[in-house]
């Protein structure tokens, strides 16, 4: 029996190597480069129009995974350069706008350490530039998608020559021996049989491969000892990398071994062909469909996954954190269950049909607290019931952070409020004030809450907004004669319109702060009316912008949002647009040439709930302070502000960078030669002669570390740590400019010379103050080290002024000084003056020095 098993593993081990080490055989037009088939395509197309090829001929447009893929990649474009415009080839890279990230046509993210991009890239420089190329050099560039390049396919799952064996299943969790649990089984079929991608369940010892043959899917399962060792990515093996790859058993009758590491929170795991697309076959019926059960199953959780050629985003929605759970990848159509964060319940979301792409809202009613689904459970029948209703919530929320799943769920009480049908005004006014009060709660704890993701915040806003909007819009519904009032609460300023619209004119809102102005022309009151009336509701949700922010860092976004609505009706494409007009609070936005407006509306259908649009709207009107849109239909409006400015060139960018390391060479060879002075000449030796000392020596090593690792941006970690030395060096030379500053105004108020040094304690400041705030700094975040472009603070969340603030300080404290030192020299006699010019002169040294060391910095 050992003997037996020992020859069968060795051949197992020669059959997976083999297999490992096979040539990569591919079919015209495909060329087989590294361990895959490419097709390198000199038309130039459009991105769009390259992915679209790639696809007819059966591939995608290219990613790059390793090092040696994009240099064997590159060199065979080398050769096929003939002209200017094959210098830059499209590959599989966009950016997925609404996480803000580069990622690859097989759904991975862009890993800068295998290719690069080029300095001072991503830039954004032609505006809407989403698309990724690659230049002959081997750098990544942002283009814009329109442009027309040629382009690079690729084909996977590569097409391997037909093994002769395959890969047995092995169990060794139930017997103490290992024991062959499915005999090897020599293939007889001609046909080619396509390695896909395999996914690790890490967690629990299992893994998945699929297979395709002749249209059918097939499906084994393997069971290994460390499921940490089986590799995720199936598309090619990383250079030295030691993961093992299974292969399908291409057999027609196909036997699943069930382990008894049975997995209680995976009831059902469904494999499908991206091949196959939406359609329906019978051949779907070869498709392998492993359930496992256990006999006391933990939960209930469906979790369906696919282990296929990575085709996130067009065939399947992508793994997401959201609503504070994380989401597994999922089939379009799909509903995916998973275990609530809070609570025991669970929460469900479907995958979009249509566009592969998590939409509306999941099903987390079960996910909400125990005072919140008591509210819920409340019977609404009257407007006491929504007073009694709103009082409530009151008490709730202002009772501490809540859940995005209990503000998303609460803005269900909005569809009861309608359904109210008020007797008189004053009833009508009071349901309405209730209405806009819980809308202004919601947003207000969305907006206070420190649990909250900035995503999850996003979320929760654009549900809050198009509740709010719907219940206001709707409220009116019950109003059969015209009036007209406004309400207020913390957030929203609501205005109601009834309007008899046979003798409508104009309507023009006005905020009560004249910070905003809706015209809404006579024609659109007339023309969308029912029953003579037209019932119009504006409102103003003030710093609800901050909610819904713009991933690009370029822009931002005036504070207030406008909305304007028409019951009954969805108002587009209006042949006179509607007119709005906003102010700019920002005082540096105010005649500023580099800012420049974007009219935008937050379009819901966009994403999973909702982005920015600039369509149907374009600026009107803009003056030093204020700004005026139009667009043709009504919804949520807001401005954005461009403040990028004009993006320099790549030669500017390059030359600056040379005069500024020339000139950090130049100040390091002065600086030494500055630090031996001081060194050396035993005449010099004195505290302020320390001070000086240890002032150069901070700036030679800050300028150093500057010079060798200041855009060393590919390796994270190695950025941090080159980022907190520039931080705690450059902190510590204005420190010491500190010390000196209190040196001589200890001076100037000393009549004799103290026998007992300072500097031991200069030493304590002058090192001491800046490890506090280097390591309160990365205490709080370490991820404020390191940008995209350098190795500095981030100037995200404030962390610039852990810098800027100490610096800010030292310039105030050596001002005072001087003015102290000068007062002093205008008050004393000649008979100290000279003693008093003598500091009087150390004086303006410390108040110049910092002064050159600032600009300097600039």
């Amino acid at each position: 029996m050992w003997m037996e098993s020992t020859l069968l593993f060795g051949v197992l081990m020669i059959t997976t190597i083999s297999l490992v080490h096979s040539e990569v055989t591919c079919t015209l037009p495909w060329k087989s480069v590294h361990r895959g088939c490419y097709m390198f395509n000199k038309k130039v197309a459009t991105w769009e129009e390259a992915r679209q090829v790639c696809q007819d001929e059966g591939g995608y447009l290219a990613s790059m995974s390793s090092k040696l893929e994009a240099v064997k990649v590159l060199l065979n474009i080398h050769p096929l350069i003939r002209t200017a415009s094959m210098k830059h080839w499209w590959l599989g890279l966009s950016l997925n706008k609404t996480i803000a990230k580069w990622k690859w046509e097989d759904g991975s993210d862009l890993q800068t350490n295998v290719i690069a991009w080029k300095p001072g890239e991503p830039n954004n420089s032609l505006r809407d530039e989403r698309c990724g190329e690659m230049n002959i050099q081997g750098r990544l560039n942002d283009q814009k998608c329109n442009t027309l390049n040629p382009f690079i396919c690729e084909q996977y799952p590569p097409t391997f020559p037909p093994p002769t064996t395959t890969a047995a299943t092995f169990d060794d969790t139930s017997r103490s021996d290992v024991e062959i649990t499915a005999m090897l089984r020599e293939s007889t079929s001609k046909s080619q049989v396509h390695t896909v991608k395999t996914t690790t369940f890490f967690n629990l010892n299992k893994t998945f491969t699929v297979g395709y043959i002749q249209g059918r899917t097939i499906s084994s399962q393997n069971t290994t000892k460390s499921a940490s060792k089986m590799s995720t990515e199936g598309k090619s093996l990383q250079d030295n990398d030691t993961s093992m790859y299974t292969e399908g058993v291409a057999t027609n009758n196909l036997q699943t071994e069930e382990s008894t590491v049975r997995p209680s929170n995976i009831v059902k795991t469904t494999f499908r062909s991206p091949f196959q697309h939406e359609k329906t076959t019978k051949e779907e019926s070869h498709m392998g469909d492993l359930s496992h059960s256990s006999s006391k199953p933990q939960e209930n959780l469906s979790v369906s996954t696919w282990v296929g050629d990575g085709q996130v985003g067009r065939f399947f929605c992508e793994p997401v954190k959201a609503y504070d759970i994380s989401w597994p990848i999922a089939t379009k159509g799909e509903v995916v269950s998973r275990p609530c964060m809070v609570g025991s319940g669970f929460a469900t979301w479907i995958c979009d049909r249509n566009t592969a792409e998590w939409k509306e809202m999941p099903n987390v009613d079960e996910c909400v607290s125990k005072d919140i689904e008591k509210i819920l459970q409340q019977r609404v029948k009257s407007p006491e019931d929504v007073s009694q209703l709103t009082a409530d919530l009151v008490d709730i929320l202002s009772g501490g952070d809540r859940t995005v799943a209990d503000i998303v769920t609460t803005t269900r009480v909005f569809k009861y409020i309608p359904s109210i049908h008020v007797q008189d005004e004053q009833a009508f006014r009071n349901l309405a004030q209730d209405t806009i009060s819980i809308g202004s709660l919601l947003v207000k704890q969305t907006m206070d809450s420190s649990d909250l993701s900035s995503a999850d915040k996003k979320r929760a806003a654009s549900v809050i907004l198009s509740a709010v909007e719907d219940a206001a819009s709707k409220l009116l519904d019950s109003v059969d004669k015209p009036t007209a009032f406004q309400t207020k609460s913390h957030t929203i300023l609501a205005m109601f319109h009834v309007l008899d619209s046979t003798s409508a004119t104009d309507l023009k809102f006005n905020s009560d702060d004249g910070d905003a102005e809706f015209f809404i022309p006579q024609y659109l009151i007339k023309h969308y009316s029912k029953n003579g009336l037209t019932k119009v509701v504006f409102m103003k949700h003030s710093n609800a912008a901050d909610l819904l922010p713009v991933p690009d860092m370029n822009y931002i976004i005036l504070r207030d949002i406008l909305s304007a609505s028409i019951f009954g009706f969805d108002v587009r494409n209006l042949r006179d647009p509607i007119t709005f007009t906003m102010k700019l609070e920002h005082s540096r936005l105010s005649g500023s040439p580099i800012a420049t407006p974007h009219c935008s509306f937050w379009n819901f259908s966009k994403g999973e709930v909702g982005d920015w649009s600039q369509e149907g709207c374009s600026l009107k009107d803009l003056n030093n302070t204020h700004v005026t849109c139009q667009c043709d239909h009504l919804t949520n409006f807001a401005i954005l502000m461009d403040v990028s400015g004009v993006e320099l060139g790549y030669e500017h960018v390059l030359s600056l960078t040379f005069i500024s390391y020339i000139g950090c060479v130049i100040s390091i060879i002065f600086l030494a030669t500055s630090w031996l002075t001081f060194q050396c000449l035993g005449s010099l030796q004195c505290e302020r002669n320390s001070i000086h000392k240890n002032l150069v020596f901070c700036l030679f090593v800050a300028e150093v570390i500057f010079v060798i690792g200041v855009g060393r941006t590919q390796q994270k970690v190695a950025c941090a740590a080159i980022a907190l030395l520039l931080h705690f060096f450059f902190l510590s030379a204005f420190t010491w400019m500190l010390m000196e500053g209190i040196h001589i105004g200890i001076m100037l108020v000393q009549v004799f010379d103290a026998a007992k040094s300072r500097l031991k304690y200069y030493y304590l400041v002058g090192y001491g103050a800046p490890v506090v705030v280097v390591g309160v700094t990365a205490t709080t975040d370490f991820t404020a080290y390191g940008t995209d472009k350098y190795c500095w603070l981030k100037t995200q969340n404030w962390f610039i002024w852990s810098f800027a603030g100490p610096v800010a300080l030292v310039l105030f404290v050596n001002a005072m000084v001087l003015f102290y030192s000068m007062t002093m020299v205008c008050k004393h006699s000649a008979y100290v003056f000279s003693k008093i010019g003598h500091s009087q002169e150390h004086s303006g040294h410390g108040f110049k020095e910092p002064w050159l060391l600032r600009s300097y910095w600039v």
